[in-house]
């Protein structure tokens, strides 16, 4: 096929550090190129890629002072790929909304690739243009606007020879957050669950200047390079440590992508000898009603994979010890909807025993000490 693949100009393509969208557009387009497609990519001009590049501006335009208006450089490339939209079977675009009012215009079909979050303001566009073709990255991504003409959900790709295996740890557990500075990105929230836990932070990101006012006045004044540490923008090669640690979907209040990641969780262990968590848990996209995609590589699971389940138990209940002060607290129990009805036994907070007893009844979460052994408090609040 004669591939065109649009990729943003704010970053090259693959990108030497900050860059999630321009990553992934590298790994497809090599892929496709490979794979006997003839791609056209349309991206920065010092981009390196097996595809036949095409560029209306020499450098990424994020890191060029020089530049005052990304939106001009947008305005020539989109006009550019369309007017040659016959050179092409089809057009994967990856800019957002600004391909829509041109992908209507030509016979060559359009796929646009999603990779941001729906807001107030866009969804106006995209309901405007719903019978074009889309395709998500993950399933609830399509939640805001549910009828729009989605293909397929794809998710992000990666290179797996790019990813080196620690059998241990290279140092002791810490929080990270890995990405751009912003309302929406939510690294205050990371700084909020580094302070209540007592974890350290690492925050690898990049500010944009429209994002510098809440970077000075909501990051800023708690980054003390202890607990809390900026590392600025990392290497690819970096990140792959950054991501070996990952805490706090449900302390972020995203309850529902939790529960995603307990419920295949969950079914992929029932499904292995003696009830075994597998060692390896990631993404393959699952049908509805069907088993979980075994991993093709995973080795057999080990010991230190059963630990995953009580880090999921005390996610989903919510548990949060204080041993030196004896004392339990239960903040916002929650169960996923396949589990109506949780049983606690013999949970130990220093030298206490408690069991707990969680029932599901409608939308309401009831939690009660059901046995208790020592003086511990236990405060539920629900």
């Amino acid at each position: 096929m004669r591939i065109a693949q649009v990729a943003p100009l704010w970053e090259r393509v693959p990108p030497i550090g900050y860059g999630g969208i321009e990553l992934v557009v590298g790994l497809l387009t090599d892929e496709l190129v490979r794979r006997g497609h003839e791609v056209t990519l349309f991206a920065s001009g010092d981009s390196e890629s097996l595809a036949k590049l095409e560029s209306v501006y020499p450098r990424p335009i994020r890191t060029d002072s020089t530049v005052k208006d990304y939106n001009a450089y947008l305005t020539l490339q989109l006009p550019e790929i369309y007017r040659r939209a016959n050179e092409f079977d089809i057009i994967n675009s990856h800019v957002d909304y600004p391909a829509l009012p041109y992908a209507s215009f030509v016979k060559t079909p359009t796929v646009h690739t999603l990779h941001g979050q729906f807001t107030s303001e866009n969804k106006l566009l995209f309901s405007q243009c719903k019978k074009q073709n889309y395709v998500s990255i993950y399933n609830s991504q399509r939640e805001p606007l549910p009828d729009m003409n989605y293909v397929g959900t794809v998710s992000n790709g990666i290179d797996v020879n790019n990813y080196k295996f620690h059998p241990q740890p290279n140092e002791e557990p810490y929080l990270a957050f890995l990405g751009r500075v912003s309302p929406e990105k939510g690294p205050h929230l990371a700084i909020e669950i580094a302070k209540r836990t007592g974890w350290k932070l690492k925050m690898a990101c990049k500010v944009d200047a429209v994002d510098r006012e809440f970077f000075e006045t909501k990051v800023m004044p708690h980054v003390d390079g202890e607990q809390i540490k900026l590392m600025g923008e990392i290497t690819p090669e970096e990140k792959h440590d950054s991501a070996l640690t990952a805490v706090g979907l449900r302390s972020m209040g995203k309850i529902e992508q939790a529960f995603a990641i307990a419920e295949g969780l969950i079914d992929m262990t029932k499904l292995q000898p003696n009830y075994r968590p597998p060692e390896l848990f990631c993404g393959f996209p699952r049908e509805a009603n069907r088993i979980p995609v075994k991993y093709p590589v995973a080795c057999f699971p080990q010991a230190w994979a059963t630990g995953a389940i009580f880090q999921i138990l005390q996610m989903m209940v919510n548990l949060i010890p204080d041993a030196a002060n004896k004392c339990l607290a239960i903040e916002n129990p929650a169960l996923p909807k396949f589990i109506n009805h949780l049983s606690v036994q013999n949970l130990k907070v220093g030298n206490n025993l408690v069991d707990l007893n969680l029932e599901k009844i409608g939308d309401t979460i009831t939690c009660k000490v059901v046995k208790q052994q020592g003086d511990l408090r236990v405060l539920i609040e629900t």
